[in-house]
């Protein structure tokens, strides 16, 4: 084999790796299985539909979360981000704040899961962290809510 075919071999596996994961399965994924393809693919995330059950809110700043369980520190916890364009958007089609429309409902989101390093407040930077599995979504066509 060529030097340059041997290089490509080499290189083609790991471009593609650096790349979001695709789930091709039509199934969404549940929040178990999103945190493990976060884990699985902890620098690009993986792309795919996750249904969850809203049983948490929360806000910070312009951002707000709904999360999979009551305790977002929760390691199986699944977080929905919802950014400010989305909140908008979201707001007009709920006709309401999104997070009060959607605690309690199963929603299916669309978008790439990955692990989001969480530090904790007044500690220093050695080892004073978590991760939380988290899903951005920057438009409201991500999120459909199962009836």
């Amino acid at each position: 084999m060529h030097t340059a075919a041997r290089l490509l071999a080499i290189l083609l596996p790991i471009a593609f790796a650096a790349s979001a994961s695709a789930i091709t399965d039509d199934a969404p994924i549940d929040p178990a299985r999103a945190i493990e393809l976060a884990r699985q693919h902890p620098h690009a995330g993986a792309d795919g539909r996750f249904r969850l059950h809203v049983a948490a809110t929360g806000q910070v700043r312009f951002e707000q979360y709904l999360n999979s369980h009551p305790d977002y520190r929760d390691p199986a916890c699944l977080t929905v981000v919802l950014k400010r364009g989305a909140m908008r958007s979201l707001r007009k089609r709920f006709g309401d704040d999104p997070a009060t429309a959607l605690t309690g409902k199963d929603i299916i989101v669309q978008g790439t899961v990955h692990r989001t390093r969480i530090w904790y407040r007044g500690k220093t930077r050695e080892r004073a962290y978590y991760y939380q599995t988290h899903v951005d979504v920057t438009s409201a066509d991500q999120i459909t809510v199962v009836e």
